[in-house]
């Protein structure tokens, strides 16, 4: 009986023992499974990204490198690449918790970049969204961001007087707002660990486009039985902000509104120019920066309105917005160019227009501190031009159809990265021009266009 009894514990040990060592290879398999699937699913979590180097980011084929990780890449379509400071192209490494590199196939889709901000996004095929700090690299999980370009916002609902607009803004405090659907959205970064979003306006407003001042005021345009406008201070009180009789108020389709140099929220219309400015007690006033009593007789109903409503009402229709040191100047894509605030001398916002592309269609515009840099065409003539934003001197830097450019970026000391079409023998190229307008050759792309976004 004692033979027996002891024979049936062994095999009831050794019964679990079986059972626990599949148990525990079929943990392993899966495991390795995961790591090796090579499906393109970002599985695995990534603590920071390898751009310390970065002055621009694209995304191509994973061949295209002409150097960067070891890394089998035969099954990957599209990596994120890096062009360094020096214009050497390297694959975008990264890195897990404890700083090893992640082997795992990640298959990026898209790059977005904030104005003044130092985040950027980028999204994977597996629709896992990072925000990244661009100088250290550090990532945070964000699935809520939209990547909705302007180009694509203005062909959805006809609407063009974004400036600059891919519907993301930031507050002083680098908090970053944006617009998913029609619902304005708030990411607070004030807790690096601890991200969140939270919706800011009533889902009953179609919000269509919208501003936000340092200190977090919100001023929006929604439809409603027409267009309509609301302020929102940051204890989440609405104001009504619409045509008054006498019009004074416009904030319509051709206005613009935008973060002046004081912080607070501007508006231009045809009447006037005008500041947003809360109180303490989340009250609002307005205040005049600019006004001009004359008669418009084509603005109708023989009312008092700003003498040059046509030439603002054509200026801010698909138009671009410049924050130098001290003054903003708006661009339309027509060339035509006005100073609309300044940060020392108010004298200068005379409002009036001047040709700054000699009648060049701009199909892009970048800036630095110094200048203003954008290609284009008039015509079938292709051209890209440095601008002097205080004098409105134009002058090319590549001769007239030599390139045909499909992106670039600009840095600081006004080195400029493009890809674009060499037109003397057909080739697609990566390639940089130095301030004096000599152009280097980093690649030869074959028929691969990529879209240049500038970091730091």
């Amino acid at each position: 009986m004692e033979d027996y009894i002891l024979k049936l514990l062994n095999y009831q040990v050794m019964k679990k023992l079986i059972l626990l060592t599949i148990i525990s290879l079929g943990v392993f398999i899966a495991c390795n499974d995961d790591k090796l699937s090579g499906d393109g699913s970002s599985k695995v979590k990534i603590a920071r990204m390898e751009i310390k180097d970065a002055a621009a980011l694209f995304i191509a084929p994973a061949n295209f490198s002409q150097s960067g990780s070891t890394r089998a890449a035969s099954y990957e379509t599209n990596v994120l690449f890096e062009i360094t400071k020096d214009g050497v192209i390297k694959r975008v490494s990264y890195l897990d918790e404890l700083g090893n590199e992640i082997n795992q196939s990640l298959v990026p889709t898209e790059v977005l970049t904030i104005d003044d901000s130092q985040y950027f996004f980028v999204r994977f095929n597996d629709g896992t969204t990072y925000m990244v700090q661009e100088n250290s690299g550090a990532i945070y999980e964000t699935p809520w961001i939209p990547f909705i370009t302007r180009e694509q916002r203005i062909n959805a609902v006809g609407l063009q007087n974004y400036i600059n607009d891919d519907n993301i803004k930031i507050d002083g405090n680098g908090n970053i707002y944006y617009l998913d659907g029609y619902t304005i959205y708030k990411i607070d970064i004030s807790e690096v660990n601890k991200i969140t979003k939270e919706s800011l306006t009533p889902e009953s407003d179609d919000v269509n486009m919208f501003m936000v001042s340092n200190t977090g005021h919100l001023f929006y345009r929604y439809y409603r039985d027409g267009y309509r406008s609301r302020l929102r201070n940051t204890s989440g009180r609405l104001f009504p902000f619409s045509t008054d009789d006498d019009g004074y108020y416009m904030p319509a389709r051709e206005s613009i509104a935008f973060k002046g140099f004081d912080g607070n929220i501007h508006i231009l219309d045809r009447r006037a120019l005008y500041a947003i400015i809360f109180n303490n007690d989340g009250s609002y006033e307005t205040k005049d920066i600019l006004w001009d009593n004359c008669m418009d007789q084509s603005f109708g109903h023989g009312s008092t309105h700003f003498c040059l409503s046509n030439t603002v009402y054509e200026l801010v229709r698909e138009c671009y917005l410049i924050k130098l040191r001290d003054r903003y100047l708006l661009i339309n894509s027509n060339g035509l160019a006005m100073v609309v605030d300044s940060k020392y001398d108010s004298s200068i916002l005379e409002l009036a227009a001047h040709d700054v592309t000699g009648g060049m269609k701009i199909t892009q515009l970048e800036y630095n501190d110094s200048y203003i840099f954008c290609c284009g065409n008039k015509g079938n003539d292709f051209s890209l031009l440095r601008i002097n934003p205080y004098t409105y001197e134009s002058e090319p830097l590549v001769h007239d159809n030599d390139y045909e450019i499909y992106s670039f970026t600009v840095l600081n000391d006004n080195t400029i990265t493009f890809n674009g079409l060499r037109l003397s023998d057909g080739k697609i190229i990566l390639a940089t021009i130095d301030g004096n307008g000599k152009v280097s050759v980093i690649k030869e792309t074959g028929n691969t266009k990529v879209t240049l976004h500038r970091v730091q």
